[in-house]
């Protein structure tokens, strides 16, 4: 992956960069299976499909709640199923991206009645990836869907440094609103080179030199994205580095944006770090400027990759994976860090090892509301093995003990979380059916 390595296979390249491909499959939409008799209670399998579900991404707003993932049913889909009750029941899902291309990597945010999603999708006539947007006006459980637009409009051929005609990927989008703003991100790989490998039957070795992180923004609830300008705002300037990974969170009219950036000149692992911009959505503010390096929260944490953040009406946060000053003997070993900031990260806190994981801890996420900070991740520590989670109720300053967040399958991933002032919505990828579904539980 780009965030660990700064490097790509062309194969994974042209298949999609992702798991997308690797499980195409031809059909309709997905057909509805029986629950496993073993499901705890509360624990409800959204999917229901016959093929293959993941990468899910939730949003709430008090009661109602959505939850959004891949399916690679028909073409790869991106579905949506909505609560109006809290999460007691839901929605049929609803094939939100409907095109004849491939749909990986979905994001959902919410503001008043309207719901917001973005995800990666690879149009085969140019043989690249690109970020596409789709909104919807929920009144009382109607949901009106506009078109979707492709937002990153990348050029087909990347920059000059390319060797050979290979497409320019956009990929991992990312998405928050506030009010009438809404702003996404992702990464767009902005120059590459290829270079063969001259052993094994691998193909060639895509090797990234540059990769920013690009941003579009709406201040007419996601009509048009023309309020920086006609092209993506390139955030990751002026530094020629690998960037990747966005991360989004936005509150009173503060967003705030993180990713994964690798410093020159080596651009390992070791040399990685989460780097920080805010936006006021007011007086239109990056800070640090565009013309400024980007603030550092990482430090002193080694090889830092897979930002989170959350908001709330007065503190910003932050999750990311790291490798501990003390290793646990797995290799390779990585926990969860967490940091809160009541300026913005003007002030930089230290980060504090979260996951404390006897092994390794990633995928990182979390959630706030009022005091109330939740954290997950996947950990794969042998007494606490799944996705793991701990809760704050005095903002931040002392946490309860990690405990599973999952008592389903022994396959689960991706954990996705989002709020209402009284319960913790959460979502993630679980082959217990005998293939992957998502899953969903109100706590």
């Amino acid at each position: 992956m780009i965030e660990r390595e700064g490097r790509f296979k062309k194969s994974g390249l042209l298949l999609f960069f992702s798991m997308g491909l690797l499980f195409l499959f031809s059909g309709c939409l997905p057909s509805e299976t029986n629950d496993p008799a073993s499901l705890p209670a509360g624990v409800i399998n959204l999917s229901k499909s016959t093929t293959v579900s993941f990468a899910p991404a939730i949003a709430a707003k008090g009661e109602i709640v959505y939850v959004v993932w891949a399916d690679t049913s028909g073409n790869q889909e991106i579905f949506m199923a909505r609560s109006g009750d809290g999460g007691q029941s839901f929605s049929l899902p609803v094939n939100v991206s409907t095109t004849a291309d491939p749909s990986t990597n979905p994001k959902i945010s919410v503001s008043g009645t309207n719901v917001y999603i973005v995800w990666e999708e690879f149009l085969t006539d140019r043989k690249e990836s690109d970020i596409f947007f789709r909104k919807a006006e929920d009144t009382d459980g109607l949901l009106t869907w506009s078109d979707s637009q492709n937002r990153s409009l990348s050029a087909p051929i990347c920059g000059p440094n390319q060797v050979g005609t290979d497409p320019c990927p956009s990929q991992f989008p990312t998405i928050a609103a506030d009010g009438d703003m809404v702003l996404v991100a992702w990464n767009e790989a902005a120059n590459y080179v290829l270079k063969d490998i001259t052993t094994g039957n691998t193909g060639k070795d895509f090797s990234l030199i540059n990769g920013d992180i690009s941003l579009v923004a709406s201040s007419d609830r996601g009509t048009s994205f023309n309020l920086l300008g006609t092209s993506p705002t390139i955030l990751s300037k002026p530094n020629p580095s690998p960037s990747s990974g966005p991360a989004l969170a936005a509150a009173n009219g503060k967003f705030y944006i993180a990713w994964t950036d690798f410093v020159p000149p080596n651009l390992d692992q070791a040399d990685s770090k989460i780097v920080f911009r805010s936006f006021d959505s007011t007086t239109f503010i990056f800070n640090p400027p565009i013309s400024s390096f980007e603030t550092i929260l990482s430090e002193p944490i080694n090889g830092p990759a897979g930002p989170a953040l959350a908001a709330g009406s007065v503190n910003s946060y932050v999750v990311f994976e790291g490798t501990p000053v003390s290793p646990s003997g797995c290799t390779p070993s990585s926990d969860i860090f967490f940091a809160k900031s009541a300026d913005g990260f003007a002030t930089i806190p230290t980060p504090v090892n979260i996951s404390k994981s006897k092994c390794r801890a990633s995928g990182g996420k979390i959630a706030v509301s009022g005091n109330d900070i939740y954290i997950v991740w996947e950990d794969n520590s042998p007494s606490l093995n799944g996705i793991l989670f701990r809760k704050s109720i005095d903002g931040g300053l002392t946490f309860s003990d990690a405990a599973k967040l999952t008592h389903v399958g022994n396959s689960v991933a991706a954990p996705a979380i989002s709020t209402s002032p009284t319960n913790l919505f959460s979502a993630w990828e679980d082959a217990l059916p005998g293939n992957l579904e998502i899953f969903f539980r109100k706590r």
